[in-house]
């Protein structure tokens, strides 16, 4: 184990923590080391700088991804959730996340 990670065992396999590799994009990723060897992505947190939420966004904002991988099936994500500097601001507990979902083939 090295510096920009930790390793935590589970009776299901080892949790992965693992600091994020590209230095414009500061995050933590999550994966699961099976006993057969087998790494399995659950989920990541990165910072995004200025990003569009969607294509039909006309502004950008500064957000965290969180991204999910709930199908272990699937080596891409399946779920993705943005957290803006307003939702920040604004933490009364009444706003629903942003989501946004890839489509299973």
């Amino acid at each position: 184990m090295d510096a920009n990670s930790i390793k935590i065992a589970t009776p299901l396999g080892t949790l992965v923590a693992e600091k994020a590799t590209d230095p414009a994009h500061p995050g933590l990723w999550l994966s699961l080391e099976c006993e057969d060897g087998a790494m399995l992505d659950l989920c990541g947190v990165e910072y995004n700088g200025q990003m569009k939420r969607s294509p039909l966004d006309y502004c950008t904002e500064e957000v965290l991804s969180v991204y999910v991988y709930s199908d272990p099936n699937r080596e891409e994500w399946d779920h993705r959730y943005y957290i803006t500097k307003k939702d920040l601001a604004n933490r009364d507990g009444q706003a629903a996340p942003n989501k946004e979902e890839q489509p299973h083939d």
